[in-house]
């Protein structure tokens, strides 16, 4: 993409009202920030004070798009929680969806249930519309309780099985493998600058002990009685031991204890600012390139982003991620 001759946009619509430069000057600044993890989304909008800016009101449904001349990209869809009025401006923000699965806390028992039905009756509890969600690992029984909230139960249940979890910019839940969004960055063009961290593993390997003999019978073994339990090992010493109740069969075993070694042993991490880039989202890939720091070039998962939209100094895009 070249942005050398493109001018940063916006359009808000915030319950039906439609805020754009052609047809608004109350619009300061905008921020966004969505994530992987067990985060909901934010935003922040600052307005100079005028008879729209003071008429909007809390739990008001707020849509962003972002971007550059006629390609708006929409980065978040979310809800009104908090106004702070001051002398010459309104701030108004709030969350995405992930807040109602962060603040749900419920007691649920499963019999012969897949993880995706269980999020799948997590989500309808909390009011959360679906983009995806896949099946992943079968449970013959798998307890959800009022320890953890609803978010945090998913996010568990996506480690077992491999998958991403996440809100979208629409609003909607999705649970499942990841989708092949790659996008490249190059030092000294999209990038402007970068920080980097480099974390040495505390384990190199994972040992995942499993209740049952469901891997030698089936589904249809007796799961409460266990004889010697399989186990699980990936990767090399020094071994993670994970002992997990809910998982009853050997490929289930193995598709979690890959799941967690992969978990555990990213070693870089880091963050770039680069142009306002509105297609980038958490969970994507990035290719980055030509930074003098040759460790950092590759592929990477993107964990966060924060786009900043300021009416004085333009359109930034920060990108948390790993490896």
């Amino acid at each position: 993409m070249t942005y050398r001759y493109l001018k940063p946009t916006y359009r808000l619509e915030i319950d039906g009202e439609i805020f754009e430069p052609s047809s608004s000057s109350e619009i300061l600044k905008i921020e966004v920030s969505k994530y992987l993890g067990n985060r909901a989304g934010t935003f922040s909008i600052q307005m100079a004070k005028s008879p729209r800016a003071e008429s909007i009101r809390l739990e008001e449904t707020v849509v962003i798009h972002l971007g550059y001349n006629d390609d708006l990209q929409k980065v978040f869809t979310g809800r009104i929680t908090r106004i702070e009025p001051e002398i010459e401006s309104i701030t108004f923000s709030g969350y995405d969806a992930a807040i109602k699965l962060i603040k749900l806390y419920v007691d649920r028992f499963y019999e012969n249930q897949n993880a995706g039905g269980i999020v799948r009756e997590l989500a309808e509890k909390a009011g959360v519309d679906i983009e995806e969600v896949e099946d992943g690992i079968f449970f013959p029984f798998y307890a959800v309780y009022r320890g953890k909230n609803a978010y945090t139960h998913i996010e568990d249940l996506a480690l077992k099985c491999g998958f991403y979890f996440y809100i979208n910019e629409d609003n909607k839940l999705f649970f499942g493998r990841r989708r092949e969004n790659l996008h490249q960055l190059r030092y000294g063009e999209e990038i402007i600058n970068f920080e980097v961290y480099k974390i040495a593993p505390v384990y190199k390997g994972v040992i995942l002990v499993k209740e049952s003999p469901a891997s030698i019978r089936g589904r249809e073994t007796s799961h409460w009685i266990s004889s010697q339990p399989y186990k699980a090992i990936k990767g090399e010493k020094k071994y993670y031991l994970v002992y997990d109740p809910t998982i009853k069969e050997r490929e289930a075993a193995d598709r979690a204890a890959e799941s967690i070694l992969n978990f555990l042993t990213k070693n870089l991490r880091g963050r770039l600012s680069v142009i306002g880039n509105s297609k980038i989202k958490p969970a994507h890939q990035i290719e980055i390139r030509d930074v003098p720091y040759e460790e950092i070039n590759g592929r990477s998962q993107v964990l966060s982003v924060r786009h900043v939209f300021n009416s004085l100094t333009g359109f930034t895009t920060n990108i948390y991620w790993w490896r």
